[in-house]
């Protein structure tokens, strides 16, 4: 019986465990999420995700990240992605980029 109730509560440590490793973002949602507070000019959201602080957003162009790959050893992770802009001349241009994110204090930050 008292093996039973170890049994149990070491499989309930371990699913909690589990379900709090889970919860942290992804390299590749942080990224994301850095960028659009780029375009948004939302400092605070900037700096939760850079390793760099701002008082003041410089100038982005507007445009996207579509991840592709993203590669996770430790507390760095590698994202691959195509940056999609607007050009002035409207037409679209399409670049491979390659971001090393690193995990500080739980949260991924490039």
């Amino acid at each position: 019986m008292k093996f039973a109730k170890l049994m149990m509560a070491a499989v309930a440590a371990a699913g909690t465990l589990f379900v709090l490793t889970g919860c942290g973002e992804s390299p590749s949602q942080a990224l994301q999420k850095m960028v659009q507070g780029f375009q948004n000019g939302d400092v605070q959201t900037v700096n939760k995700y850079s390793v760099r602080q701002y008082t003041s957003l410089p100038p982005m162009e507007k445009g996207s990240i579509t991840v592709v790959k993203e590669e996770i050893n430790g507390d760095t992770a590698v994202v691959y992605a195509v940056r999609t802009v607007q050009t002035s001349d409207g037409k679209q241009k399409q670049d491979k980029v390659k971001f090393i994110m690193k995990k500080i204090n739980g949260v991924w930050k490039f």
